[in-house]
């Protein structure tokens, strides 16, 4: 079976993603197979696009974010865009090794979660100024 020849069942099992997924992205005008006999067809360059769009999905991408990524040939024109996701990524990867680094003292803390000294001061860092100033 030819790449050029897949139908959207098809290309939708390759990638192991319902095929509601691709008519959801060609409504949003992120994919746009062509007509064969009324069936969606895709070819290399929509596979190409597919792949693009789930590394992108994976990195956290919304659908507007990839509708202006994707809408210039070279998504590198849209550097700015790029620039601002990285430090969005990096606030990420910051909270979620955080985050790990408490779950990993959790394990390892001999005191009951709600009294270890550490989890008590992650949990309040998270708490926003004020909001327990209040009766319980």
């Amino acid at each position: 079976m030819k790449a050029s020849a897949l139908t959207i069942g098809e290309l939708a099992a390759r990638f192991g993603i319902p095929a509601h997924v691709l008519r959801y992205w060609e409504s949003e005008g992120l994919i746009s197979p062509r007509r064969q006999a009324g069936q969606r067809r895709y070819g290399p360059g929509d596979v190409r696009r597919i792949a693009l769009i789930l590394l992108a999905r994976e990195a956290g991408f919304g659908v507007r974010q990839l509708r202006t990524l994707l809408s210039t040939p070279d998504p590198m024109a849209h550097a700015d865009l790029l620039r601002e996701y990285v430090h969005t990524l990096e606030h990420r990867i910051e909270h979620a090794r955080a985050t790990k680094e408490l779950i990993e003292h959790a394990l390892e803390c001999p005191r009951a979660f709600q009294d270890c000294p550490h989890a008590q001061e992650r949990i309040a860092s998270r708490i926003p100024d004020g909001l327990l100033s209040g009766p319980d």
